[in-house]
């Protein structure tokens, strides 16, 4: 398995919570998981899921990958004097987790920090601008929604850098695309977003969270190995 990234939209009262989780593909984004969470769905609950659905997607990479157990080799490398940056071992797992902590995201997230560390899982304001302000190796940052939307489209134009499965799940969110919007206000600003009766944007705003960043931002830091001690 490839790295992966997953995007959340943490929903609200009216949206339920909805996860896409990708996997890369040279430049292409392979969406190998949707869910929508039941509405109302407890916020513990919500954090107990998605941390399931990261375990998970470490768990398997590690496996196929077969990639060490990081924590073991930290605490060797901690015995021997080293001093190794966060960033390398949390890097190490090669699966980034950016949830939306606009309104009450963000007591998801730190449910979610509790449960699985700062383990490339990074909050993601959803601002009005257009300007991407955030790295996948930090802990926060924002993003507007204008990028957000530009960036999907760009994604979707053949040849298309997104890859959709057959399924319920991924027809739900063709007609979420469908239907996103692109509104003036009165005072000349845009707003974007589904507006038709009965329409959500959860899962393309997921889509949108997993598809932030190409492969040479995602890419792990390179750690330097000494052959010898001197």
């Amino acid at each position: 398995m490839g790295l992966v990234t997953i995007g959340v939209d943490v929903g609200q009262v009216k949206d339920p919570t909805a996860v896409c989780l990708c996997e890369l593909d040279k430049d292409r984004y392979v969406v190998r998981f949707l869910q929508r969470l039941p509405l109302g769905t407890n916020y513990s609950l919500v954090a107990a899921r998605l941390a399931e659905i990261h375990s998970g997607a470490v768990a398997r990479r590690m496996q196929e990958r077969q990639i060490p157990d990081t924590g073991r080799l930290l605490t060797g490398r901690q015995l021997l004097g080293w001093t190794i940056p966060e960033r390398f071992e949390t890097a190490s797992s090669g699966v980034y987790m950016f949830v939306d902590r606009t309104g009450v995201g963000l007591p998801v997230c730190d449910l979610l920090r509790e449960k699985i560390g700062a383990k490339n899982l990074c909050g993601i304001n959803i601002t009005g601008g257009d300007k991407r302000e955030c790295s996948p190796h930090s802990k926060g940052g924002s993003v507007g929604k204008a990028y957000l939307v530009s960036r999907l489209q760009a994604l979707l134009q053949p040849p298309k850098r997104i890859v959709l499965p057959e399924t319920d799940e991924a027809r739900a969110l063709g007609e979420e695309l469908l239907n996103f919007e692109i509104r003036p206000t009165e005072d000349t600003n845009m707003i974007f977003g589904a507006f038709k009766a009965g329409t959500h944007d959860d899962l393309a705003i997921a889509l949108g969270l997993a598809v932030l960043f190409d492969r040479a931002k995602l890419e792990p830091p390179k750690v330097t190995t000494f052959s010898r001690w001197r």
